[in-house]
């Protein structure tokens, strides 16, 4: 767990608000591969890696100012993999309070199937560590982000996470919250677990 927290804090370290870049066709997009997982990311992107003997953590996003050889999640992704079998909840118990207490789901749970993993995941908001637009300061802002559960065929349990952006509490999402989170699902919809 505390490796979660840690990992959380290195995630958002250097998560300012940008506006969303313009991305290539998917088809001009960059593949990263391992003997673990692959996926495709926009060619601006770049791939970070951690490994430990039972934790693996993959991030891709924007190179990042404040945070060098740490990518900026927002619009990109996090992906932590347990491989010593010590997580066994059903998917679902992962969005249940009190977790989830502070946060509005802004989408139902959905069921997704990466190649050779199931996985549940929603989008939400929840309180924003860093201002937002507007010069306005973190207790006026929500941020939007995206999270996902699963488990591969082996049981091998994965979690996986995106900040999409921050704005004003009580206002509707900027544009460039969608477009992050296209460019998210994009992403997933190439993720395999291997």
């Amino acid at each position: 767990m505390r490796r979660a927290v840690l990992l959380a804090l290195i995630l958002t370290a250097g998560c300012l608000h940008r506006p969303s870049q313009p991305q290539a066709p998917q088809e001009a997009w960059a593949v990263y591969e391992d003997d673990f997982i692959r996926f495709q990311h926009p060619p601006n992107y770049f791939v970070g890696r951690a490994t430990d003997t039972v934790q693996k953590v993959w991030m891709a996003g924007l190179p990042n100012e404040y945070t060098p050889g740490i990518p900026d999640i927002i619009g990109g992704i996090g992906v932590s993999g347990y491989y010593d079998g010590s997580v066994k909840r059903p998917l679902k118990d992962f969005f249940t309070p009190p977790v989830w207490e502070s946060h509005r789901f802004t989408s139902s749970l959905k069921a997704v199937s990466p190649k050779n993993a199931e996985c549940l995941m929603l989008t939400g908001e929840g309180g924003s560590i860093m201002g937002c637009v507007g010069g306005k300061q973190a207790a006026d802002c929500v941020q939007a982000h995206l999270d996902m559960h699963c488990y591969d065929g082996a049981m091998n349990y994965f979690s996986v996470s995106s900040t999409l952006g921050s704005y004003p509490r009580a206002s509707p999402p900027p544009k460039s919250v969608q477009e992050n989170l296209a460019v998210v699902e994009r992403i997933l919809g190439s993720l395999e677990f291997k």
